[in-house]
């Protein structure tokens, strides 16, 4: 079939499908060329503008005021613990304390092995015997002992520290036992050259009663609430304290009416049990002194 076959083609309405006529006068006049070297007016282009700056998340708001708060208890507990161990180090400076006045150059110095004898006491006591070494004025040493034992070690490292303080300067070693010192207390005390035992001792009562020194305290312990010691301490600082408010003896008589032959002893027996020594409470008792 031929495209005449249907007929005309479509009309063209006032050119529409024809280019353009060209402009008056010919051609459109050309450009002339650029220069050489010439690379036109400089572009400008802006910036973009900034991003919103970001918001601190809620978790590490939470993490930043932890760790402050963390750092801050920190540094407050190394602090406390720093005004703690100042405490203990005073507590543990060696101090000096007059029992009795008299001659400065010539002095006898009491040092006390109190209670369960572990590695501790012993070095405590021969940080003490060091300190006595340069000391010339000392010229015997009284050894208070007052203890149920302990290590076997221990013991054994302060026996042998006074027997070669004794063989060094040659001063003699008085040993003042008080209400108890078996086992180790008792070998330690072996290093004196004079042992002057209380009366009465748990050593003592036990053997009595036929008793082991610990059978017999656990036995008293569990029967009355207290050791044997204790309620033995308790009826001889009762009985001086009488004493004392009657004002006719002196306090060494006092002591040895209570049977403590050592007044050093019995003084500290009686402050530990009523809070003030034999002269205060003979002064509140408002008895005099006796001539």
């Amino acid at each position: 079939m031929s495209p005449s076959s249907f007929g005309p083609g479509p009309i063209d309405p006032q050119g529409a499908f024809s280019p353009p006529p060209p402009p008056p006068g010919g051609a459109p006049p050309k450009l002339p060329p650029m220069p050489p070297g010439y690379v036109g007016p400089p572009v400008y282009m802006m910036a973009p503008p900034p991003p919103p700056p970001k918001g601190k998340s809620f978790a590490r708001a939470i993490f930043m005021t932890l760790a402050t708060t963390i750092f801050g208890v920190s540094l407050l507990l190394n602090l406390y613990l720093l005004m703690i161990s100042g405490i203990l180090h005073a507590k543990d400076m060696q101090h000096e304390t007059v029992v009795e006045k008299g001659d400065l150059t010539s002095k006898i110095v009491i040092l006390t092995v109190d209670g369960v004898i572990n590695e501790k006491s012993a070095q405590a006591f021969r940080k003490q015997l060091k300190s006595l070494e340069d000391d010339a004025a000392v010229k015997a040493i009284v050894l208070e002992v007052d203890s149920p034992g302990g290590s076997v070690t221990a013991s054994d490292e302060i026996y042998h520290d006074l027997m070669n303080y004794k063989a060094k300067f040659g001063k003699p070693v008085v040993v003042s036992q008080g209400s108890l010192a078996a086992s180790g207390g008792y070998y330690i005390s072996c290093a004196g050259d004079v042992i002057i035992a209380q009366p009465t001792t748990l050593d003592d009562l036990a053997q009595l009663a036929g008793y082991t020194p610990q059978h017999l305290n656990r036995t008293f312990r569990r029967e009355l609430g207290v050791t044997p010691l204790q309620h033995l301490t308790k009826l001889r600082m009762e009985h001086a304290a009488a004493l004392l408010a009657e004002g006719k003896l002196t306090v060494k008589a006092i002591a040895s009416a209570v049977a403590c032959e050592d007044p050093y002893y019995f003084s500290r027996q009686f402050r530990q049990h009523f809070g003030r020594s034999p002269v205060q409470y003979r002064i509140a008792a408002g008895s005099n002194s006796p001539s």
